[in-house]
């Protein structure tokens, strides 16, 4: 398996720790001590996020090392929000600037063109008041590695840690999300997200109200897969503005194992990754 491959795939596990499918429906009459966290996204609005994705991932061919390699990524994500159409959808665009990445190891030479690839892709999606996302599409892209590593990124227009009804501190629910493992070498192999989430309590974010959430989520792939197994286990903090129902700050770690083969051997991808993001003023 190429490098790119597996950094395709750890980047992958670390989108996906902020939860599963969701989405609000928030009633007009909340209940006291509730709070509708509805997704709010005003047409012109740019918004910046300095993110820093701290990665270490290990692959092994019959229990010998073939591939060791931490690195971390810094960048500003920047999200702007364009006009809403007539079936209710949102645009919102985002981008990625000032990419710092850093590799030990061999591969960081390899790793790094593939990069610099990123901060000239676009990702151009429409989405719904609930959070859910009706298109989405790549500009700008090299290359086909390049574009699935920026998708992988962009979670910019992903809403999916939004309850789906009003909730109040001590509050939990749960979210459920498919992706396919295609840094595995196989794009039918999906990997199954479960998350429980948890209102902890409304907090000061700067000059505005958050709500508290942690998060635990577990990854598993299809039992009977012939092709992968394995899983992992994350959690994440986040803290969701109130009054927009985006996110202001979150940082979380995950850590998973698969298993596969390589020309007829086992072969093994372990990866541990923490992450951060928070709100630029």
């Amino acid at each position: 398996m190429k490098s790119v491959a597996l950094v395709s795939l750890l980047l992958s596990a670390c989108a996906h720790d902020s939860g599963g499918a969701g989405g609000t429906a928030g009633p007009a009459n909340v209940p006291a001590g509730k709070y509708a966290l509805l997704l709010k996204l005003n047409p012109g609005e740019v918004r910046k996020y300095q993110v820093e994705v701290q990665v270490h991932t290990k692959a092994l061919m019959n229990d010998a090392p073939v591939f060791d390699a931490p690195m971390t990524l810094k960048f500003t994500q920047v999200l702007e929000t364009g006009a809403k159409g007539a079936d209710g959808a949102t645009e919102l665009k985002e981008r990625i600037e000032n990419l710092d990445f850093t590799a030990e190891g061999p591969f960081g030479d390899q790793i790094k063109p593939m990069m610099a690839g990123l901060t000239k892709v676009v990702i151009i999606s429409n989405v719904r008041p609930d959070g859910t996302i009706v298109s989405s599409k790549t500009e700008g892209a090299d290359n086909p590695m390049v574009q699935g590593m920026a998708k992988q990124m962009a979670q910019g227009a992903r809403f999916t840690f939004l309850p789906k009804t009003p909730v109040g501190p001590g509050d939990t629910w749960t979210t459920e999300e498919k992706s396919p493992l295609g840094g595995m070498g196989n794009d039918k192999v999906q990997a199954t997200v479960k998350s429980t989430l948890k209102f902890v309590g409304v907090e000061a974010c700067g000059d505005k109200q958050c709500a508290h959430v942690e998060s635990d989520s577990v990854t598993s792939v299809p039992e009977d897969s012939a092709e992968v197994s394995g899983g992992g286990k994350g959690h994440s903090t986040l803290m969701i503005e109130v009054d927009s129902g985006r996110p202001w700050k979150s940082h979380g770690e995950q850590n998973s194992k698969f298993q596969t083969q390589q020309g007829g051997q086992p072969f093994d991808i372990q990866s541990d990754v923490k992450y951060s993001s928070e709100l630029k003023p």
